[in-house]
């Protein structure tokens, strides 16, 4: 994703708090979706978790 678009991992850069690198960001996404889920309620949460 990074690499692949043209930007570098950059480690002195924080994205969702993680240096900017593929799987730090990757692993801080997923956390934040899951997060986001719990506090959803219906369709909402059915949209966040499929």
């Amino acid at each position: 994703m990074i690499t692949t678009k043209g930007v570098k991992p950059n480690t002195a850069v924080l994205l969702l708090g993680q240096p900017l690198r593929e799987v730090e960001l990757r692993l801080a996404l997923e956390q934040n979706l899951r997060a986001l889920a719990q506090l959803a309620t219906g369709a909402e949460k059915m949209r966040l978790v499929d």
